[in-house]
């Protein structure tokens, strides 16, 4: 009996812990997420199957690694393309082309310095209608911001 109850406080604390990771990786800053820039995307694949993703340069990174993840497995994210830095140069975009349309994901950028550390950088999906990202019509002032 008070195995099964220390079980049960283990099992409690570590779904704490995985929600309070979970929360952490998908909350951004108030500011990122209304300009459509997050470290952490939620998307739903377009019907070609293909996003464009697009994120400020790190002059310090000598990569960056797109990983992606269905939106239903949030701890299971992988790598799903590494695209390098050329000495001097700087890169800021990427196409994500193995998406299941109409399914959810989450992706993330993550600059990669010599050493080989990770730092996550804000992305955003660069509107474009050849991928089958729709672009929306710009709304008028006054209409859908509160204002």
């Amino acid at each position: 009996m008070r195995a099964n109850l220390a079980g049960r406080r283990l099992l409690v604390r570590a779904t704490i812990l995985i929600g309070l990771a979970l929360s952490s990786m998908m909350s951004t800053d108030a500011a990122l997420a209304q300009d459509g820039i997050s470290p952490t995307l939620v998307i739903i694949a377009p019907p070609g199957g293909a996003v464009q993703l697009n994120w400020a340069p790190d002059p310090n990174a000598i990569s960056y690694r797109v990983y992606y993840t269905p939106q239903n497995q949030p701890l299971n994210f992988t790598v799903q393309q590494t695209v390098s830095q050329p000495v001097g140069g700087l890169v800021s975009t990427a196409l994500v082309a193995t998406l299941q349309p109409g399914a959810a994901y989450l992706l993330q950028v993550r600059s990669v310095d010599p050493d080989g550390l990770e730092l996550m950088t804000a992305a955003s999906i660069v509107p474009n209608p050849s991928l089958g990202v729709p672009v929306l019509p710009p709304v008028p002032w006054g209409y859908g911001y509160g204002y």
